[in-house]
């Protein structure tokens, strides 16, 4: 099966070369397969450990590296759009080459920077709105 955007990236040069290019250095991949897992069920009690850590998560969520669309390069192709898994992506309906991004959907899988042929998206850490 071939990956759409894997094919895009590899014609680009923005991914690997070939599968040789794959090193892992690990034992057997079936043997770290865990039978009968169960997940550990989470109480409802939010205690101030926990809203600490939740805290702390959403700030990291901000300092992620995430999708920056670049307005003045775009053609407006929609190949984004199009690809996202996420539908975190979509225009404005004022101006077709004005990309939204809803962060809180977005999975930073980056198939919109690997789609896109008009290098128009960069990934990069977002800070106080640039």
């Amino acid at each position: 099966m071939v990956v759409p955007t894997t094919k895009t990236a590899f014609f680009r040069k923005r991914w690997l070369q070939s599968d040789a290019d794959i090193i892992y250095d690990g034992p057997e991949l079936e043997s770290l397969i865990k039978v009968g897992f169960r997940k550990i069920p989470v109480s409802g009690n939010t205690n101030s450990g926990l809203r600490f850590v939740l805290g702390r998560t959403k700030l990291m969520r901000k300092l992620e590296r995430r999708p920056v669309f670049r307005h003045d390069v775009c053609t407006g192709c929609r190949k984004c759009v199009d690809i996202c898994p996420a539908d975190a992506i979509q225009p404005l309906p004022s101006n077709k080459k004005h990309i939204h991004l809803t962060d809180s959907k977005c999975i930073r899988c980056f198939c919109c920077a690997e789609a896109c042929t008009d290098n128009a998206v960069d990934v990069r850490v977002k800070m106080f709105g640039v």
